[in-house]
């Protein structure tokens, strides 16, 4: 009776709205679990037999090294996650002291990783994209004594002489190498029972001396989940009808093997007769063709009423298929190629092998398949911070306040166009953007143009400085100076400050080479070199000049590709022009047009015209999609004599 009321006050317990105390202790204790099937540290949760423990292994290598389309996949990650930019961040906080104690910490973490381990960073992140293929991957971590590199032993040997202890390697202990997992209790990782190639024992590798990776986190499991597992069924039946397909390759090429044999032979119960029967039976079945191929058989004709016939006994033919299969394998094939690039966000790769393809939905999932890529470095630095740095820290006593995080920067280029074209919106929109030094040198690491230099930004900012300093100095005198008619300046002041008409221009810096491709279209004559220019406006009303500022001195580097096209320009269509996209010339076209500047034309289209009294229909041909150079920015004011010869851009 006392366990049934044992079991009816549980119940009660239960109940919705009941309440029980809790103590420190029992909040500490785990109750339930993640729901992981597993027995004697080995994981039973695939329910793809084949999928599972050492087959699941050796089943998702196949994957990998034999399918192209999976193997590009794999490849395209590994090396953007190569090609990614590592860095150290060091640890935020208060003070001078604080941010260089913080930053000498973050230069000990980073050459600890980045160059002081005996492979490479890059041989690491090579390792643990396996992670992909198997679900997992786990890393021993070895450290070492930095005593400087003329030791021999390599657990000192180090290019540090500061005597702290530092990562000899992060080594990774291989998926096939995996013996058993030994589990906690409490449904966490113990370690890995490992059972390498060149050793009859297993080897005991503890969770608090490794890393483990894993791309997808499964009911807490060691063996995560594979980025191929969802991929294994369109490659099951890919595989299988690629060797049909092979099979039927064969023999729609040679035919089908028929042999003709006489009836009594079939007929016969005789050893001998049967024995030929089987011969030729071997020939219809392994009858292939190759450089050696050939065959000998009996050239006698059955016997006629007037002698022999010309019927042979035995003859063998090739049956050649008839008309066209019913079924387009290759378009079955290609599906399930898709469907493998598609069960990892990389359709994208498959856009182009076909008729069809939208460029717009290549660069929507080109986005997406990136992303995920970043969201799988992100989990990498992710295992660094919570698990190697902190023992690193451990290990040599340090302050955990200082303590920096590993980030992974941007993959792959960054689109300059796009970002030109956010820039011009929120400028157009009001947001004050120049004179930022931080947001310029962002900009120019992202363009991979070189920064300034620390010299050149105090030049700059001194120079800034005094302007501003005059302009305010100029303004409070002006501000104690009695209301008395001033005098009338001189004639020289009041030319500079006269409003006057505006053309600005840039030279083209690399005009062989668009003169060379105007050239294979077949255009002659055209523009001279010294004469190729890009207009930025041509302003007939007189502005002041003083409102838009000197003429910049930047180089503007037209990255290759991007919309490009001939076009005919003009009142009648006689310039043959080059137009294509700049968002740098057209904010300063759209700042220059906001400070009274004019434009005769509806709207401003960056070109360079090519020839000047064009007639005719445009060229056919590829349009140029090398790099555009532009030199600085040259101010002049219109001459009306140029009008025949300069078109209005």
């Amino acid at each position: 009776m006392a366990k049934a009321a044992k079991v009816g006050n549980v119940a009660k317990a239960a109940q919705p709205g009941a309440t029980t105390a809790l103590s420190p202790k029992s909040g500490m204790n785990v109750l339930g679990s993640t729901g992981l099937i597993h027995y004697s540290g080995y994981i039973n949760e695939e329910f793809q037999k084949e999928l599972a423990g050492t087959s699941g292994v050796r089943k998702y290598r196949e994957m990998a090294d034999n399918d192209p389309t999976i193997g590009a996949l794999l490849y395209s990650i590994e090396m953007l996650m190569r090609a990614a930019e590592w860095k150290v961040e060091p640890a935020k906080g208060e003070g001078d002291n604080f941010a260089s104690a913080a930053e000498a910490e973050a230069e000990f973490l980073e050459g600890a990783l980045f160059r002081d381990m005996s492979h490479s960073w890059e041989d690491f992140i090579a390792e643990a994209m396996s992670f992909l293929t198997y679900g997992w991957a786990y890393f021993e971590t070895v450290y070492k004594i930095r005593r400087g590199p003329d030791e021999t032993d390599p657990s000192y040997r180090s290019e540090f002489t500061d005597g702290r202890v530092g990562f000899r390697k992060v080594q990774i202990r291989s998926q096939d190498s995996l013996s058993r997992w030994e589990m906690q209790d409490d449904g966490g990782i113990a370690g890995m029972w490992q059972l390498p190639p060149d050793k009859s024992t297993e080897v005991f590798i503890p969770i608090n001396k490794a890393l483990l990776f894993r791309p997808r986190a499964h009911k807490g499991s060691p063996e995560g989940r594979s980025m191929l597992r969802t991929a294994y069924k369109p490659y099951y039946f890919l595989n299988r009808l690629q060797d049909v397909e092979a099979i039927g390759a064969e023999r729609e090429l040679t035919g089908l093997p028929i042999v003709r044999i006489p009836t009594a032979l079939i007929a016969s119960t005789d050893p001998e007769d049967q024995a030929i029967v089987r011969k030729y039976q071997k020939v219809a079945r392994d009858l292939r063709f190759n450089t050696q191929g050939g065959l000998v058989i009996p050239s006698d004709p059955f016997d006629g009423p007037n002698g022999p016939s010309n019927v042979k006994q035995i003859d063998i033919e090739l049956l050649a298929s008839a008309g066209t299969r019913t079924m387009d394998v290759d378009k079955t094939i290609s599906r399930y190629q898709t469907d493998i690039a598609r069960s990892v966000l990389a359709e994208f790769l498959m856009l182009g092998s076909g008729t069809t393809g939208s460029f717009a939905l290549s660069n929507d999932k080109t986005d997406l398949f990136v992303r995920s890529i970043w969201t799988l470095g992100k989990g990498i630095a992710s295992v660094f911070n919570r698990h190697a740095t902190p023992r690193l820290w451990r290990l040599n006593a340090l302050d955990r306040s200082l303590m920096p995080t590993v980030t992974m920067g941007q993959i792959g280029p960054e689109d300059l166009e796009k970002l030109g074209t956010f820039l011009k919106q929120i400028s157009d929109a009001g947001a004050p953007l120049f004179p930022d030094i931080n947001l310029e040198q962002a900009l120019r690491r992202l363009a991979k143009v070189p920064e300034k230099t620390p010299e050149i930004i105090a030049e700059q900012e001194a120079a800034q400085q005094a302007e501003a300093d005059a302009a305010a100095a100029e303004a409070a005198a002006r501000a104690k100076q009695p209301m008395v008619q001033p005098a009338k300046p001189a004639k020289k002041a009041v030319e500079k400050m006269t409003p006057r008409t505006l053309y600005v221009s840039r030279r083209v810096l690399n005009p062989a080479d668009i003169s060379a491709w105007a050239r294979s279209l077949g255009i002659e004559p055209v523009t001279p070199d010294d004469e190729m220019h890009v207009t930025v406006t041509y302003s007939r009303s007189k502005i002041d000049w003083n409102v838009i500022g000197a003429p910049s001195h930047e180089y503007i580097e037209v990255m290759a590709g991007g919309a490009r096209a001939l076009e005919l320009l003009g009142q009648s269509g006689e310039y043959l022009a080059l137009a294509f996209s700049s968002p740098l010339l057209e904010q300063r076209h759209t700042q220059i047009l906001n400070a009274g500047g004019t434009w005769d034309w509806a709207e401003y289209q960056p070109h360079i015209t090519i020839q000047t009294g064009f007639a005719g229909e445009l060229p056919v041909g590829e349009v140029y999609q090398g790099r555009i150079l532009l030199g600085p920015e040259v101010f002049e004011e219109i001459n009306e004599e140029w009008l025949p010869t300069v078109p209005e851009d």
